[in-house]
Formats: C-alpha cells, sequence, structure tokens
C-alpha cells in the first residue's frame, strides 16, 4: 500500500482547486472524501466539450462505510481495503475540507451567481458582504 500513500500524498500536496481538487461527501451516516485530479493531456483535434483539449482524470474514494479506497483512472478501477489509509486519510482530509469550508462555500455561491444572466445578485451579496464586515 506504499505507492498508494505515496501517491495520494503527492496529490494532496497539490491541492490548486483547479486541476487537483479535495471533497467530502456524508451519505448513510458514513463519510467519504474525494480527490480528483483532471490533467490536462493536449489538443488533440478532436471536437470535446474543451474546444479540442483532452484530459486525463484520476478519482480517489475514501469510503468509511466500507474501508476501502476506490481509484478510478480513465476506463481503469481498482478498490483496496486498507482499514489503516481510510483511516490516515479521512483524518488528514477532515482537517483539510474543515479548514477551507468557508472559502469554498464563497466560490460556489460566486460561481453560481456570477454565472446567472443578471449579475445584480452577485453585486448585491459583494456589497452585504463588505457592508457586514466594516461593521464588525
Amino acid at each position: 500500500m506504499g505507492k498508494l500513500d505515496d501517491f495520494i500524498k503527492f496529490l494532496f500536496e497539490r491541492l490548486d482547486g483547479i486541476n487537483i481538487s479535495a471533497n467530502k461527501k456524508v451519505k448513510y451516516g458514513h463519510r467519504y472524501y474525494y480527490l480528483v485530479a483532471r490533467l490536462e493531456i493536449g489538443d488533440t483535434g478532436k471536437v470535446t466539450p474543451f474546444g479540442g483539449l483532452d484530459y486525463s482524470s484520476i478519482s480517489i474514494v475514501i469510503d468509511n462505510r466500507n474501508k476501502c479506497i476506490e481509484m478510478f483512472s480513465n476506463s481503469a478501477e481498482y478498490t483496496i481495503e486498507s482499514e489503516y489509509l481510510v483511516n490516515k486519510w479521512s483524518e488528514i482530509l477532515e482537517k483539510y475540507v474543515s479548514d477551507n469550508i468557508e472559502e469554498d462555500i464563497d466560490s460556489i455561491i460566486t460561481d453560481f451567481l456570477s454565472s446567472t444572466k443578471d449579475k445584480y445578485l452577485l453585486r448585491e451579496f459583494q456589497m452585504e458582504k463588505i457592508l457586514k464586515d466594516d461593521n464588525i
């Protein structure tokens, strides 16, 4: 399991929210952590939703319900049963997610409001934040 542990550490150290991200879900009373990397391969000349650029991706799911780690990469997938790695990375990712929750929520709200046709809601939301911060 050393290679898997090393690879998860490698991705974790490069979390940037664009190409590599981490998040958490709670289902059936159990925590699931997702570590996803989506890296550009290059221009393939094919028509894709990203303008001809092709991507390779890997998803690592830390499943606390079944005490396993699932890896999905393009067409390959594998499940590793290791309670030790599940516990180790759940603790690390919980701290990361908890430390970044305010920033992540703000990003989701801003992305949603900025994607609308009328930008007045985004401006109102930003102004309320500024005024609230000034009054504190």
